[in-house]
């Protein structure tokens, strides 16, 4: 996925957030922020299906490594998806 600098800045802010121990982390939040900046070849539905699958609700890892929603939905956003 090719990002503006605008988008990467704005996913960079993100991940201080739901990545790197923020406020709001989760393993699954910081996983998918992460792959989203430093995976040229990642797309937003591949990485999604791939972490959703992993840390994605039911996975027996409870909260602390879901992916949340309120992380998805600023994603979308960040990302015009």
């Amino acid at each position: 996925m090719t990002l503006s600098d605008d988008q990467r800045k704005q996913l960079e802010a993100m991940w201080d957030v739901y990545g790197n121990e923020g406020e709001k982390y989760t393993i699954g939040n910081h996983k998918l922020i992460q792959r989203l900046l430093f995976d040229a070849d990642a797309t937003f539905d591949a990485a999604l299906a791939q972490y959703a699958d992993v840390f994605g609700g039911g996975s027996g890892g409870g909260p602390a490594k879901d992916l949340t929603e309120e992380c998805l939905s600023e994603l979308k956003t960040v990302l015009g998806v």
